[in-house]
């Protein structure tokens, strides 16, 4: 998940840059039917809204489309935070009924496919135009699956709403655009133990950042729910394994990791507010009491003093050794 996201979390003990957001994203089982029709997606994203309109990330466009600051008075358009705007908006629409809400959100998913790549090798990407602020070996331009995921989320939602052929066209080209591999400047790999990874970091050694693989994840379920394509319902399953194979290594034994790579310690808004969540909505999804079983046992982590003390400590620390370690 890109830095402006940092901006996304709830306050808390010993976080200093908490400061605006999410309370909880809230969960929307979906149960084994996997039915073609999308609805709301899996987490509540409502309120993302009044933080994107109140220009927390960067202004809006004349068409209210949010762009983000990336350094040196710059600001761009991303597709990840247009993408996650997106999917709050449709939920509002579903919510409230046809207005205001579907306007914007019909804005967002045009801006979306302006952005991305329509031919040559890159079609169906989205090509991020700037250095990545936190990974510094990540240069523009770049891709990330987890673009790639909500992009094509919000888009069959788009279609399916306004049954407009061209969103599924987009979305097709952004779906087939994932099978490029990270070797060939794409988000897909496999690991030594041939689990398939989607990244949202385009790195080798590959970084496996976990709330990227479950959005770009959730991506791949909705184009499968709503094409019935078999390479889309392999690379679901195949990811859920995936995750059923990796997620103890996410867990430290007192707090969730952000990454495989660098293994560093979750901000308290991304274990308490994205990764908990997202294991309870793949719960939902899949009915895998794994999943289950460690949304709670992070739940745990997370009304622990002693837990929160010791993830206080290790972000200290961490915070000494990437002085060099993302150079």
């Amino acid at each position: 998940m890109p830095s402006w996201w940092l901006s996304l979390r709830k306050v808390g003990v010993g976080d200093k840059s908490s400061s605006a957001g999410l309370d909880r994203l809230r969960i929307r089982p979906v149960g084994a039917s996997f039915s073609p029709v999308l609805g709301p997606y899996y987490l509540d994203m409502n309120d993302v809204i009044p933080l994107v309109e109140s220009g927390f990330h960067g202004p809006l466009d004349g068409s209210g489309v949010p762009l983000i600051a990336v350094g040196g008075g710059e600001h761009v358009y991303s597709p990840m935070v247009i993408a996650q705007y997106a999917l709050a908006l449709h939920g509002e629409c579903l919510r409230l009924g046809h207005g205001l809400h579907e306007k914007k959100f019909a804005n967002q998913i045009e801006a979306m496919v302006n952005l991305v790549e329509r031919e040559g090798e890159w079609r169906g990407f989205f090509r991020h135009r700037w250095d990545n602020v936190k990974y510094r070996q990540v240069r523009a331009p770049w891709v990330s699956a987890l673009s790639q995921g909500s992009a094509i989320s919000a888009l069959l939602r788009g279609y399916q709403l306004w049954r407009d052929e061209r969103l599924l066209e987009e979305a097709s080209a952004m779906f087939r655009a994932m099978a490029r591999p990270i070797r060939a400047g794409g988000v897909r790999t496999i690991d030594r133990c041939g689990h398939l990874w989607f990244e949202e970091y385009p790195m080798d050694p590959p970084s496996h950042v976990l709330n990227g693989f479950i959005f770009s994840l959730w991506g791949v379920l909705d184009f499968a729910r709503t094409t019935g394509d078999r390479q889309a319902w392999q690379w679901w399953r195949e990811g859920i394994d995936t995750l059923k194979a990796h997620l103890r290594e996410f867990d430290c034994g007192f707090w969730s990791l952000y990454d495989l790579r660098y293994r560093e310690l979750a901000s308290l808004h991304y274990h308490t507010n994205i990764h908990t969540p997202q294991l309870e909505a793949t719960y939902g999804i899949t009915g895998e009491a794994i999943f289950r079983d460690y949304a709670a046992r992070w739940r745990r982590f997370s009304g622990s003093w002693r837990c929160h003390w010791l993830w206080w400590l290790g972000l200290r620390v961490g915070a000494y050794k990437r002085g060099w370690r993302f150079d």
